[in-house]
């Protein structure tokens, strides 16, 4: 009954960002297992509360499921981070983690022509502490060793339901498309040693990337909701350590 609800916030969501996100994301991995995040995102001004509100009435029609009462919008890395004007509350938050290895490199945030730009960039010690800190294990980021010693980061679909895909239909893009269009998200992965296989729209030897722009696709939208994001590369000269920990042998 409440799936045709969702649906609509969905797609009141992407007209409330009016096509202006336009995000940049690099996961610099470096061959001791430390790394970076950078962040670039610029969201409209307009938007940014009118989102705010959509999220918090997301969080009430869960609650009306029978969800928790507890809003997670107010402990949300979109309200205390994402959408957060504040450069001192955010730093603050972020300062938290210090203890988890990860710490603040780059932040700033500005407005500029209606436009919130921000430039976050985050330093972590190890990645496997980095992943199982609460600032990142909402991520749903795997880092595993096969059997032939390579190592894997994998993150699942944010649309769980693999059987039916989230598509947009051709009204849905009509109605949309004066609205999303700049719509850009592109993810880019660096890692310390040759890539052995990967499902990124763009591929170099140590470099995968995933770009979705709504000008060059107009399913960009839903496209970004239903990828999996996949990259092995080649652990033959790296010993790092796996997120989730490997179960321990049985005695």
């Amino acid at each position: 009954m409440l799936k045709p609800i969702y649906r609509i916030l969905f797609l009141i969501g992407a007209c409330l960002f009016n096509g202006c996100l336009k995000l940049e994301q690099v996961i610099n991995l470096r061959p001791d297992g430390s790394g970076s995040l950078d962040l670039k995102y610029n969201l409209a001004e307009s938007s940014v509360n009118q989102f705010r509100a959509m999220l918090q009435l997301r969080d009430r029609l869960a609650a009306a499921r029978g969800g928790s009462a507890v809003s997670e919008f107010e402990h949300s890395l979109a309200n205390r981070v994402f959408l957060n004007h504040s450069e001192e509350q955010v730093r603050n938050y972020l300062r938290t983690f210090e203890p988890d290895g990860i710490r603040v490199d780059t932040l700033r945030i500005q407005s500029t022509g209606g436009w919130r730009q921000t430039h976050l960039i985050l330093q972590f010690d190890n990645l496997q502490r980095a992943l199982q800190s609460d600032l990142m294990r909402d991520a749903r980021l795997s880092f595993r060793r096969d059997r032939q010693g390579d190592y894997r980061l994998y993150r699942p679909p944010e649309n769980t339901s693999t059987n039916q895909p989230l598509l947009m239909n051709d009204a849905d893009i009509r109605m949309l498309s004066p609205m999303l269009a700049g719509f850009n998200v592109s993810i880019r992965l660096n890692v310390p040693e040759r890539i052995v296989r990967s499902n990124a729209h763009r591929k170099d030897a140590t470099t995968v990337q995933w770009v979705f722009d709504f000008d060059r696709n107009p399913q960009a939208l839903t496209a970004l909701q239903n990828q999996a994001f996949d990259t092995t590369f080649d652990g033959s000269k790296l010993n790092l350590a796996e997120y989730p920990p490997p179960a321990s042998p049985k005695q």
